[in-house]
């Protein structure tokens, strides 16, 4: 009867926080509680709130609750808790014990929370009235336990598949771009590139990944390693790919002339200037200056 009542609301999500309130009233009969909460133990040993249903009066932590040594002991190693009147038996000397005095409840009851065998968190069942809970509750909360685990782990498994997928589809956008990148290269009239090696290809997903950009790029290498070609590629791949592109080879300019060839001048600017020149800034103004 209970694998039935708790199976209904997680059947319709894998989200348990969107069907936590319907769990919740689907468990009182056979588990009363005024509050239900499920806390989530993250890599740094502390709780935080993930779900809680029942009494909205209750005031929940807004942060995380951090656990000392202990805590975290207690917490892998015992599957259960029980505290039978909190203000009697609970000092507010941590995060944890405030935090359940600060309900207001007299009754916790919590059941350790296990997905794949490692402990995530805790299902806590809460009530205003002190023994309320006792050992003979301890297989049904170990129960609920197990299937709230359960619809977790599917739901950390449809979220894994969720981005390998697109892990997978990226790629596969990405390998696309750069043989159509390729594909246009080799039918320009500079030249067909030839290349099959596993350091060409990183080359040619490199341009794939910086041509969608709009940012500027660094191209090293040494003399005659095909750096223009590799920046006509990234110009080919970008938005920019109908504007000119332009290439200057600053180490051939006297340096009194490269600023006057990057930037253009005025008639009578300088000795010899007798007329304007437009500058290769602004002659590719929206295209690609390697």
């Amino acid at each position: 009867r209970l694998e039935a009542l708790v199976s209904g609301p997680l059947a319709d999500s894998l989200d348990v926080r969107q069907v936590f309130e319907r769990i919740s009233h689907a468990v009182q009969p056979v588990l009363p509680h005024d509050a239900l909460v499920l806390m989530e133990l993250d890599g740094n040993g502390a709780l935080h709130l993930k779900a809680i249903a029942g009494d909205q009066a209750i005031p929940a932590p807004s942060g995380p609750v951090c656990l000392t040594a202990e805590d975290r002991a207690r917490l892998a190693d015992q599957a259960f808790d029980i505290v039978h009147d909190i203000p009697a038996e609970l000092e507010p000397t941590t995060d944890r014990t405030r935090a359940l005095l600060g309900t207001g409840m007299r009754s916790w009851f919590r059941i350790q929370l296990r997905v794949w065998g490692e402990v995530r968190g805790s299902i806590g069942f809460l009530h205003r009235e002190p023994h309320r809970y006792g050992e003979e509750d301890i297989e049904v909360g170990r129960r609920i336990a197990d299937r709230i685990a359960l619809a977790q782990a599917h739901a950390h498994l449809a979220e894994r598949t969720r981005l390998e997928t697109e892990a997978r589809e990226r790629a596969e956008r990405l390998e696309a771009a750069v043989q159509t990148l390729t594909r246009e290269l080799e039918s320009r009239t500079r030249g067909r590139i030839v290349g099959t090696s596993d350091t060409w290809k990183q080359v040619l997903r490199q341009v794939g990944h910086v041509a969608a950009t709009d940012k500027n790029v660094l191209i090293t290498g040494g003399s005659g390693t095909g750096k223009e070609v590799v920046a006509s590629l990234v110009h080919e791949g970008s938005p920019r790919k109908g504007k000119p592109f332009v290439a200057i080879n600053c180490a051939a300019l006297p340096e009194q002339l490269l600023e006057s060839e990057l930037f253009g001048h005025e008639k009578g600017a300088f000795t010899g200037a007798t007329a304007a020149k437009v500058g290769r800034i602004e002659q590719v103004s929206g295209g690609t200056l390697f």
